[in-house]
């Protein structure tokens, strides 16, 4: 087994909202066991979608995380992010 990426449906954000919303009681009410059924049968006919984020279009910004990722640091925050580039830190 390995993890998977998958887009969502809009039946399945349906189906997953109603489940996480219905009693946790031991026993789940008909209802609830018909809409887990559906749910798992449909998991395997979503789409697969790739892990991973798009790097920014600003070159700056690209530059900076391509770096970050050669040479990952739990010490590096935001903040000195926005310093090295000259931005604040909401851009």
């Amino acid at each position: 087994n390995h993890l998977h990426v998958v887009a969502l449906t809009p039946l399945m954000d349906t189906l997953i909202r109603e489940v996480v919303a219905s009693p946790s009681d031991e026993q789940a009410s008909p209802r609830t066991t018909f809409m887990m059924g559906l749910l798992l049968h449909e998991i395997p006919k979503l789409e697969e979608r790739p892990l991973g984020l798009p790097f920014p279009d600003d070159t700056r910004l690209a530059a900076l995380c391509r770096g970050f990722l050669q040479d990952p640091s739990p010490r590096t925050n935001i903040d000195n992010w926005a310093d090295r580039l000259g931005m604040s830190r909401r851009t």
